[in-house]
């Protein structure tokens, strides 16, 4: 079976640490779970 290439052979030390570290991560979440919230809403078609 082959592996998969990695992707972040080309990444710095630093950049990995921080792409680690658990604040950075929940705030790319919430921060897409904000965009998707504000796509959405502007796809819903207005009622009334």
């Amino acid at each position: 079976m082959t592996k998969g290439k990695r992707i972040s052979t080309d990444i710095g030390g630093d950049a990995l640490h921080t792409i680690r570290e658990p604040g950075v991560a929940i705030g790319h979440v919430l921060g897409l779970l904000a965009l998707y919230a504000i796509g959405v809403s502007l796809q819903q078609p207005a009622g009334g």
